[in-house]
């Protein structure tokens, strides 16, 4: 029963069904992903690739979905007005399921939900991943322990930093309540499941203030754009889309599959090039910017996967292949996929690496490798 691989189906296959924990199912060896529902057939496409699903188990209509059980388990990562009843039917054909958080916005949905666990038996986990956070456990263990003194209250604040507001809350999916829930659900609920599990009480009240007070058309700068791209304050305003996705994206290295930009963007991987024959930002327009990040980014050349890679100008790279056995390849991925350098690798780019790479053995203190030398 140990060696057994739980299978796994996925409807929501968005930033987070298939970018987050997709791509952590991947690399686990004890489950496989077997099924995929989306309402866009681009992200069936990248599902079909990345994970080897078969056409027959790629689902555009979730009724076709939940007509019969397809996996072990069901991951719901669907729209926040959609987790229930997507939920629903996971459990009425026979799934275990990993719940996206919020559960839902309403208490009625929640009781509708409770009934139905109760009714067709499967279990239901929601992902309120900050409760397996080192920094967190830590802090729930030393509360526990009594090592901080007697716990009589507790300050939290939720520091959404001012562009990911714009990006999930005024752009977002999270813009309309008409859509999907508000912010002290859609954000917030992890603080509030924090509190609960630090203070091992449940909440007698809750209350939430907001409103709709700069994000208007009054507020609009006078002879601003109704877009970023044909904006002239798109150099120096701090909630420009050209710097929010594009700019912050190169001076990170242009990685791949990363959030906001995978948000907005169907297709699976975009070099800084083809970037640049889209839009190009010069690096100096950024001096008047808040916050600002005017130094343009230069490319690494050192110990790393890079120096063998698109940005390689030296000469073209043909990547060898060292022959393996299956034990060693194995195990190479396995010790790699550990390292973040690595492990939001592609699948075939991930493959060259390893059929690249040979076993050695060293004694311990002895040099590798000095940094500048290919490797």
């Amino acid at each position: 029963m140990d060696n057994k691989v739980l299978t796994v189906a996925i409807i929501g296959a968005g930033s987070r069904g298939a970018d987050s924990y997709g791509m952590i199912i991947l690399k686990d060896p004890r489950f496989k992903i077997v099924a995929v529902c989306d309402v866009r057939q681009v992200r069936l496409n990248t599902c079909k690739e990345r994970f080897g699903v078969e056409d027959k188990n790629l689902f555009l209509d979730e009724n076709e979905f939940f007509k019969e059980k397809r996996a072990d388990i069901c991951v719901v990562a669907t729209q926040d007005k959609d987790h229930v009843r997507n939920c629903i039917d996971a459990l009425r054909v026979g799934y275990d399921v990993l719940l996206e958080k919020p559960i839902t916005y309403s208490k009625e949905e929640c009781f509708r939900l409770l009934e139905a666990q109760k009714k067709y038996g499967g279990k239901v986990l929601v992902c309120h991943v900050l409760r397996y956070a080192f920094a967190y456990t830590m802090a729930a263990k030393m509360i526990d322990e009594g090592k901080i003194g007697q716990l009589v209250d507790i300050h939290a604040i939720e520091q959404v930093t001012f562009w990911h507001q714009a990006h999930s809350y005024v752009r977002g999916n999270w813009r309309r309540s008409e859509d999907t829930s508000p912010m002290i659900m859609a954000k917030c609920c992890h603080d509030m499941d924090l509190l609960q599990w630090f203070a091992k009480s449940k909440f007698k009240t809750i209350s939430s203030i907001g409103s709709l007070s700069y994000f208007k058309k009054e507020n609009q700068p006078e002879g601003a754009s109704d877009r970023c791209k044909d904006c002239k304050f798109k150099s120096t305003c701090p909630y420009s889309a050209e710097w929010v996705y594009v700019q912050k994206w190169k001076d990170a290295g242009s990685p791949k599959q990363v959030w906001p930009q995978n948000v907005i963007c169907t297709d699976d991987v975009l070099t800084e090039e083809e970037q640049d024959t889209v839009n190009d930002i010069e690096s100096q327009s950024q001096s008047n910017r808040i916050p600002a990040n005017n130094q343009k980014r230069i490319h690494r050349s050192s110990v790393s996967a890079e120096a063998y890679g698109f940005h390689n100008k030296k000469e073209m790279y043909k990547p060898k292949i060292i022959p393996k056995s299956e034990e060693q390849i194995a195990r190479i991925k396995s010790r790699i996929l550990s390292s973040f350098i690595f492990s939001s690798l592609e699948k075939n780019d991930l493959e060259i690496i390893i059929k690249a790479m040979e076993e050695k053995r060293f004694i311990k203190g002895e040099k590798v490798i000095t940094k500048g030398q290919d490797g």
